[in-house]
């Protein structure tokens, strides 16, 4: 039996900080902000962006673009594999790796890990 594997879109503060850092891929989900709350919806691809919405697109896209454009890597990868000994969760390492400089951190999963990457390089201005 096959497992469908589903998308893992990005947060819409990230969202709308890579559109003002020249993110521009055309995605079928869109974060809305409207009356102050923020809706993804799935949209055309010719949809034209306005104010009010932004490309959402998956984590590995934004993975990607950051590596392709700005020369930063991001990893994720199993920290610690405590679930074989006792049940306990998996934990994830985030790696974020730019001109000689690695910063790791741990969380419960891969898309925890991946979104704090993103953060933490819009925190520490990477780009």
């Amino acid at each position: 039996m096959t497992q469908e594997i589903k998308p893992t879109y990005i947060t819409f503060e990230q969202a709308k900080w890579l559109k003002e850092k020249g993110f521009n891929q055309r995605t079928k989900m869109v974060w809305l902000y409207s009356l102050g709350k923020q809706y993804l919806r799935e949209v055309h691809l010719s949809l034209e962006l306005n104010d009010a919405e932004y490309n959402a697109p998956e984590q590995w896209q934004v993975v990607e673009w950051l590596r392709d454009n700005h020369g930063i890597w991001v990893w994720v990868r199993p920290y610690k594999d405590h679930a074989a000994d006792n049940n306990d969760p998996i934990q994830h390492q985030m790696n974020v790796y730019k001109r000689g400089v690695t910063v790791s951190k741990e969380f419960n999963s891969h898309e925890e890990a991946y979104s704090a990457a993103f953060d933490y390089i819009k925190e520490n201005n990477l780009i």
